[in-house]
């Protein structure tokens, strides 16, 4: 009556902690898996057809939009994959690819709980049962989470068996029912797991009947769902036990079934294929690398091919460019000098008209009237005989400054300022600051530059007054010629016909190894002109 008692309430504690676990076990973190993957690798597997498994997984790979979290789950899946062919160091190598990527999501702590799972579960399997326990405790201490329904109940059934492995029967029995109640409700064709490890249980206990419906049920189960891997484990499990027990007559029935079941499975077929699908994909691989390495130097050639060509058609475009424009300069500086020589020829010809009308209506009429005027008194007579030679002195003065020489650079300017404000409504300011530095005919030229801008100030600008100024340092002697006036357009002006005069002062300047410069606005015109002094 007790051990029926007893019986009683260990399969109400049974089914107490499964109904637990499943009542308040914190959900799962929803993850978003490649479910058509997930499919067509548990079909492929079931059918041991490996080798499809391998090929769709890379196909998958090689998509262009999957994620770090898809790319954990082809690996995973990869993993599953060799843990049914039972390559333990493929196992481990795909399961560390994947938490790599895994690591690069948002959900670490999730891909890390699944991570750890699997790896317990892959230690347990070789017997590594240190390895695998200090990778599940820390899974059962914070009660499964994170982990799907069908990992769940595989933790459990782990804990049973390092119950059992300890020798903690009772306990063990209590937590492989929770497990099968479990598996039941959320993976039933995972149930052939927990049957294969209660005969180890009931071997332990030597209840060799229910070692044999445990058989039974995990044999129909995986027959059910079709996984031979599962079928294998039961009968490994029966065989090894009655061999141990010395019943060689039942393990040599389960010896002969699990050659037949072998036989089927074909591990080293199916892992000979994997490795040559392995070693074809690493083929295709470094293939494929070629091919990009040797398409991204034809690009990179084809590239540096197009700069080349664009840097020679920049190149020519800028020599023709600066070809264009020094031509274009030329032209424009030929013109230049074709109207200066124009303008100089009209000029020196204006000069030889204005002198001659000068000889004639002046010092020839004062002549004539003089020769033809006998009645006239001596004093009238010598007042005709110096306007005359004050006439020839204004012509000769025009001609040529004759007493420059004696007087010099400044002196000549003043006076020139001077006869300018007394026949012009003209005020001129003056600020002349000059030590005599330059050649005599070098201030002949300067002498005439300002004579050409004062004469241009006083008949086209509209002024009515003007300065010019004369500053030096150790190299330079700087005129500054400008007034108050209207202004004009320079360049306009200067390609224009009638810009003889300051074209004129230009010309001049650079023949002395200087340079004149104007500027205008219409408030008024600035002439400087810069002569560097006697080296």
């Amino acid at each position: 009556m007790k051990t029926v008692i007893a019986a009683v309430l260990k399969r109400c504690v049974c089914y107490s902690i499964a109904i637990l676990l499943w009542v308040f076990a914190p959900p799962a973190k929803a993850q978003q898996y490649p479910k058509v993957l997930d499919s067509l690798v548990y079909h492929y597997n079931n059918a041991l057809q490996y080798d499809s498994t391998r090929l769709t997984i890379n196909n998958f790979l090689q998509q262009k939009n999957i994620t770090n979290a898809d790319r954990f789950y082809a690996y995973l899946y990869m993993s599953f994959t060799y843990k049914r062919l039972q390559n333990y160091n493929e196992v481990h190598k795909y399961l560390d690819i994947a938490i790599g990527y895994g690591l690069q999501t948002a959900n670490k702590d999730f891909f890390t709980a699944y991570y750890n799972c699997q790896k317990s579960f892959a230690y347990f399997d070789v017997s590594d049962f240190v390895k695998a326990d200090s990778l599940m405790q820390p899974l059962i201490a914070n009660n499964y989470q994170y982990l799907e329904d069908d990992d769940k109940g595989k933790v459990m059934i782990q804990e049973a068996f390092m119950l059992l492995h300890n020798k903690q029967y009772a306990k063990a029995a209590s937590m492989y029912k929770a497990a099968e109640i479990f598996m039941q409700q959320y993976s039933p064709c995972e149930l052939p797991i927990v049957y294969a490890n209660e005969i180890q249980l009931y071997e332990a206990s030597k209840q060799f009947d229910k070692m044999e419906a445990c058989y039974k049920k995990g044999m129909a189960r995986a027959d059910s769902c079709g996984i031979l891997k599962y079928k294998m484990l039961c009968t490994q499990n029966m065989y090894y036990f009655y061999r141990k027990n010395g019943n060689y007559e039942r393990a040599i029935y389960f010896a002969h079934a699990w050659d037949s079941m072998n036989t089927i499975f074909k591990t080293n077929e199916n892992l000979q294929k994997l490795n040559d699908i392995e070693h074809l994909l690493q083929e295709k691989t470094k293939e494929e690398t070629i091919n990009n390495q040797n398409t991204i130097i034809l690009k990179n050639k084809l590239y540096f091919n197009r700069l080349i060509i664009i840097a020679l058609l920049l190149t020519c475009i800028i020599i023709g460019m600066v070809f264009y424009r020094e031509k274009r300069y030329v032209k424009i500086k030929r013109k230049q000098r074709l109207l200066f020589s124009r303008q100089l020829y009209e000029k020196i010809e204006e000069d030889r008209k204005r002198i001659a009308a000068d000889l004639h209506d002046g010092v020839s009429h004062e002549l004539l009237t003089l020769k033809n005027n006998h009645s006239q008194t001596i004093t009238s007579q010598q007042n005709n005989i110096d306007d005359i030679i004050e006439n020839l002195r204004n012509i000769s003065r025009n001609l040529h400054p004759v007493m420059f020489e004696r007087l010099g650079l400044i002196a000549s300017i003043e006076q020139m300022v001077e006869r300018i404000q007394t026949l012009n409504v003209f005020y001129i300011n003056t600020d002349l600051h000059y030590s005599g530095q330059l050649h005599k005919t070098t201030e002949m030229q300067l002498y005439r530059m300002i004579q050409e801008a004062c004469s241009n100030m006083i008949k086209h600008s509209n002024a009515i007054a003007g300065r010019i100024s004369i500053a030096e340092d150790n190299k330079m002697v700087t005129t500054t010629i400008e007034d108050n006036g209207k202004g004009f357009d320079v360049n306009k002006k200067l390609n224009s016909t009638d810009s003889f005069g300051l074209h004129n002062i230009i010309q001049r300047a650079k023949s002395l190894g200087g340079k004149a410069s104007i500027f205008a606005t219409p408030k008024g015109t600035t002439i400087t002109i810069s002569i560097p002094k006697i080296q």
